[in-house]
């Protein structure tokens, strides 16, 4: 059983069409009808006894290609869920702390840990399922997804208890929405800030650990069907004092949203917690820039 948690809202944003792919037997992938033309006119000159069993293999696919694209299906045929609800990649926070499905991205992050809090992801996810819409007669759209957990699994190596009060793994609520063929955002602690409490305390200064957070995105259509992301693994690499090498913080220069995530911090805010080598179980004080308890 998953220990319960928090975590922030985010809303959809439109996305790429999926698009269909038939495996050809030279080697290419979705061959047009042309293509389906050409082969079959060249095969009827042929001997009929040789060309038979390749120009009924040419017209059975050039019908499915078809009907295929009369459906909106694609071409392995039936719906797995797994392959059309996914964790496409991870979105960057930009300097206002807001993310989106179009803006950068990044497959592995930075975390200080010096500054308390905890370390958040933008997961873009990605719902591949075809829209049922028809808007010539009266039918609702049934594969929009509605985005309300998440499942996180934290491996951040020795020193790190796994406790009710400060789980490694757990379920947290969430609220996302996918439209079809397209992507929604959803917000997820990828550290919480008790365990970057418990990394700082198990670091020496200036020492980096990579963690390793793994999510599952947990979603049902407006059709009622149950959907599961397959896991998503994203590494951290976690630091204690290790990331403080940026340009002194002038004194009327304002703090990012999120001291520490994914940037270097200012030397001058950690100056005071590098020389204090006994501070080992608080974390720095962005008031005071000293260790705090």
């Amino acid at each position: 059983m998953k220990a319960p948690f928090s975590a922030s809202p985010a809303g959809p944003t439109a996305g790429p069409p999926t698009e269909v792919r038939v495996f050809w037997p030279d080697g290419r992938t979705s061959p047009t009808l042309s293509d389906v033309a050409l082969t079959t006119q060249f095969e009827e000159r042929s001997e009929a006894s040789e060309t038979m069993p390749v120009r009924r293999f040419v017209q059975v696919v050039g019908a499915l290609l078809i009907t295929a694209g009369a459906l909106g299906v694609s071409g392995m045929g039936c719906v797995d869920p797994e392959a059309t609800f996914y964790v496409r990649n991870v979105s960057s926070f930009d300097e206002s702390c807001l993310c989106t499905t179009d803006g950068t991205t990044r497959s592995s992050g930075t975390f200080e840990s010096a500054f308390g809090g905890e370390y958040q992801l933008c997961l873009i996810v990605t719902n591949g399922l075809d829209s049922l819409e028809d808007r010539n007669r009266p039918r609702a759209e049934t594969n929009h997804v509605e985005i309300y957990a998440i499942d996180v699994d934290i491996e951040a190596g020795q020193g790190l208890a796994d406790s009710a009060a400060c789980p490694l793994s757990f379920t947290i609520p969430s609220k996302g929405f996918a439209s079809p063929e397209s992507d929604g955002l959803v917000i997820v602690p990828g550290i919480p800030q008790c365990v970057s409490s418990q990394l700082y305390a198990a670091l020496a200064p200036g020492e980096t650990r990579t963690v390793i957070a793994t999510f599952i995105v947990r979603g049902h259509t407006t059709g009622g069907d149950e959907l599961e992301t397959p896991e998503y693994a994203f590494p951290i690499t976690v630091g204690k004092l290790a990331y403080c090498y940026g340009q002194p913080l002038e004194s009327d220069e304002e703090l990012g949203c999120a001291v520490g995530s994914d940037s270097i911090v200012p030397s001058n805010l950690c100056d005071q917690c590098r020389a204090d080598t006994d501070c080992r179980s608080g974390t720095c004080d962005l008031e005071t820039r000293r260790c705090a308890d």
